[in-house]
């Protein structure tokens, strides 16, 4: 149930009396002391947000990333979910959100799925977690637009094709990239695959993570974990030391500088060597962490440290082997 005013039902949303008397508005602070008339504590909120701003899809999104459950996510998935943001603001800058439905939705819902599928749902869970958060602290009446609106689902085909996306890279199309990279590229391939941990884990990894077992702490979802090293992984490990930059301590993954790759610095490179490859032996380097995955003996799930089987199952491409009668 969403917390009701009980008290100063006078007061504009998101304005509250404070112990001291002095009136604050929620995100902009104190807009008026307390000896303030009710007309002048109106002026001063409509002076910092107006009216037709408070209804906005911009200001629900502004209030849900200052919410806890948005605050207490990890970087790389606040990245994400603003990312999934970019597009629907666009798409509904200046409309009323209370007056919002769903075929509203529906209607750009549908035309999104039509050019990018994943992303359409990723957008709808979205705008699902704004309107839960609006509603939660009085800017939408309720009930959420998004309610009744489900994922789109792929056709048979529409998963074939997205899973053929990204594919299951071949030792020899690996060995022909070992070959065309510089060490760098060389190191990080090797980690890569030796570990299977993220792009983004494996180039903040720092020499003082190396021990017994090599320490990892997921960006994306905070998990700490320890990788076995192994001869291959150790050598990819001591290879890295003849990088340019402090050669004992620092970035495993450097530039010439002894600096930390960002993740788009990363990216152009490696598109940058790719190109020396015909077409069809180039892949991203993403698709290393799923040749390793695909590839890893024993418990895969234990290698790849995904919480959830699903998830699993979109990084292992290997063909599952039905038994036959003897």
């Amino acid at each position: 149930m969403n917390r009701r005013r009980i008290h100063d039902l006078d007061l504009p949303q998101m304005v509250r009396r404070l112990p001291s008397g002095n009136y604050q508005l929620r995100g902009f602070g104190i807009i008026a002391n307390k000896n303030a008339m009710l007309h002048e504590i109106w002026a001063a909120y409509h002076a910092r947000i107006p009216a037709a701003d408070m209804t906005s899809l911009r200001y629900f999104a502004d209030r849900y990333y200052e919410s806890n459950n948005f605050t207490v996510l990890q970087d790389r998935t606040k990245e994400d979910k603003r990312e999934c943001g970019k597009r629907p603001l666009i798409y509904f800058e200046g409309m009323d959100c209370t007056r919002m439905t769903a075929p509203d939705l529906t209607e750009y819902l549908t035309e999104r799925f039509k050019k990018a599928k994943r992303r359409a749902n990723m957008e709808l869970m979205w705008l699902k977690q704004v309107f839960q958060n609006a509603i939660a602290i009085g800017l939408h009446p309720g009930p959420s637009p998004t309610a009744e609106l489900e994922p789109m689902k792929l056709s048979r085909e529409q998963k074939k094709e997205a899973r053929g996306k990204k594919r299951l890279v071949s030792d020899k199309d690996y060995q022909a990239m070992l070959a065309v990279v510089p060490l760098v590229g060389q190191v990080a391939m090797e980690i890569a695959y030796c570990t299977g941990i993220r792009p983004g884990d494996l180039l903040k990894l720092r020499r003082e993570d190396i021990g017994a077992a090599l320490q990892v702490e997921e960006s994306k979802t905070g998990h700490e974990y320890t990788k076995t090293i192994t001869p291959r992984l150790m050598a990819a490990l001591d290879l890295a030391r003849a990088l340019p930059g402090q050669p004992f301590s620092g970035w495993v993954i450097r530039n010439k500088f002894g600096e930390q790759y960002s993740a788009d610095g990363w990216k152009s490179n490696w598109q940058t060597w790719k190109k020396k490859l015909p077409k069809s032996q180039q892949f991203t380097f993403q698709e290393i962490r799923i040749k390793a995955i695909s590839e890893a003996k024993g418990n895969k799930q234990e290698f790849s440290m995904h919480s959830d089987a699903k998830m699993l199952g979109i990084y292992d491409k290997t063909l599952k082997e039905s038994p036959s009668h003897e």
